[in-house]
């Protein structure tokens, strides 16, 4: 298996600026294509539930200017693949994720998915 070296994440980049903070052209950037990992993950049926600044990893070399998102650790399929039917959510559930990058829902105990 061959896999890209990438690095920083998202996390260090934003401690790593002077001000503590991104320019806004490259948090645009950045959110475009978060949207578009997002749309493509979620086309397959999937939810990803750790999204965080920690799980966003920027490419390096080739790929620079490039967003990854890594940690499909807690991954849960939210619709049948082929009859497209949402799969029922369990009322109460244990908690996933991370608390500061949760859902309200998830704090309050439901299903992410």
């Amino acid at each position: 298996m061959v896999l890209e070296n990438l690095s920083p994440s998202l996390d260090k980049l934003i401690q790593a600026s002077p001000d503590g903070a991104l320019g806004l052209g490259h948090v645009a950037e950045l959110g475009l294509q978060m949207i578009s990992h997002l749309e493509y993950i979620h086309s397959h049926n999937f939810i990803h539930r750790d999204i965080k600044p920690q799980n966003i990893l920027m490419g390096t070399e080739e790929s620079k200017g490039t967003t990854f998102l890594i940690n499909f650790s807690i991954t849960k399929q939210y619709c049948h693949p082929s009859s497209h039917i949402h799969i029922p959510m369990n009322e109460y559930s244990q908690f996933v994720g991370t608390p500061a990058f949760t859902s309200i829902n998830s704090h309050l105990g439901g299903e992410l998915g």
